[in-house]
This record gives structure tokens, sequence and C-alpha cells, in this order.
């Protein structure tokens, strides 16, 4: 019992640990950069350790904003963990839009697609919600950056790979369309990166107070090809 205990304060001082390190990170990160944490969303900055020496942040500072609108410019930033130094990086103004369908989650992938034998690949998964009752959204976009020494190049942006949409009279009845792509790496182009095989998997409902119902089931095949050094359909 005694082991068992041990083991647990281990472990739960190790996660205390890592995330005051990340915190510190952070701290020095805001310095560098010349940003004021107040101008940023915090609840949107992520992090994601990919080795033992480096760890990713992801931090979105607050450009512009009204009532009911923000554009944030966006800092993707690979990160020597012991030191702080910003390894390898990418910037954007005005990057991502959170405005009636917002912006709620920013998630980090590491190698979540081979799409180079030669780079390592980080993706960005952003998830937004419609604030419509009659016509509720919630998405989620992919974007893909590859590593090439300090610089994180972008070849996919906003790429929905979920989606559901529907119409609803704010009581009971209710119509939904739900698009759930699965990417699969396809034949490699002639300048060495990998198509991308898109699976996207469309199941159509109908639902009142008695029930829900599958109306329509389908599949429809996509291939993006890397070209010019992007992405495309």
């Amino acid at each position: 019992m005694k082991e068992i205990a041990y083991l647990l304060f281990s472990f739960v001082s190790l996660i205390s640990f890592s995330q005051e390190n990340s915190i510190n990170i952070l701290d020095k990160l805001l310095v560098d950069l010349s940003i004021n944490k107040d101008s940023c969303r915090v609840d949107l900055i992520t992090t994601k350790p990919i080795s033992e020496s480096e760890i990713v942040f992801i931090i979105p500072e607050i450009e512009e904003k009204g009532e009911e609108y923000q554009f944030l410019n966006g800092y993707i930033l690979i990160v020597d963990k012991k030191s702080g130094a910003i390894v390898s990086r990418f910037y954007e103004k005005k990057l991502w839009v959170s405005d009636a369908v917002k912006l709620y989650k920013i998630e980090i992938k590491y190698q979540p697609y081979k799409i180079s034998d030669r780079y390592e690949t980080i993706g960005i998964l952003n998830t937004y919600y419609g604030s419509s009752r009659i016509n509720p959204y919630e998405s989620i976009e992919l974007s893909l950056f590859y590593r090439k020494n300090d610089e994180l190049i972008p070849v996919l942006k906003d790429f929905s790979i979920y989606r559901i949409t529907g119409e609803t009279n704010g009581l009971d009845n209710e119509v939904f369309e739900t698009h759930k792509k699965t990417i699969y790496t396809d034949k490699k182009s002639e300048i060495g990166f990998y198509n991308l095989r898109i699976v996207d998997s469309i199941i159509k409902m109908k639902s009142n107070e008695e029930n829900q119902r599958i109306t329509d089931k389908s599949n429809k095949i996509q291939v993006l090809e890397f070209k010019t050094g992007i992405y495309q359909q």
C-alpha cells in the first residue's frame, strides 16, 4: 500500500513539475516576443512535448477585436525545454478569426500523417462552434506544417476534417449532416512529398421527440496533391 501511495505521489509531482516548467517557458517566450499576456487568448494557449528536449507552443495573440469577433495572430513555436530558446517558428498575422463561429479549442498533433520521408510534421486542429440555435454548426479544421531548420513551413491550411451542420425549428424537429474525413498517405509526388487520400464519410439524420434515424450514408473520395509547395484539391 505504501509503495502505491509513493508511486502516486511521484506521478502527481512529475505532472506538477511539467506544468510549472511549461508556465516558466511561456513567461520567457512572451518576454522574448514582446507580447503582453493580457493581449493573448490565454484559454487557447496550447503546448505539447514532442521529444525529451523540445516542446511545441501555440500562442494566439489578439490583434483586433469587437463585440462579436476577434482576429488572432498565430505563433507556432518549437522550443528547447531547458533554455526556453525558440528553435523553429511560424508566425502569421490574423491567422485565425473567432466570431459567430467561435474558436473553441486548439490542439497540437506531432507526426499525425506521413507527408515526407525527410521532414517532421506538425498538425494543428482547431475546433469551432456556431452560436445559432436554429442552424447548429461544429467543425474541426486541420493545418499541417513541416519543419525545415528554424522554420515551420505551412502546406495545408484550415482543411475541415469534421463538420456537422443542422437545421431545426428550435423545438424538436431536426435535420443533421455529418462529414468525418479520414486521411491516408497516398503516392509520392515528384518533389518527394506524399499526396493525401481523403475518405469523407457522410451521414444524414433526422430526429424528433420520439426517435432519431439515419436517412442516408455515403462516402466520397478526394486526393490532395502536393503542388507548388502546398496541398491542393
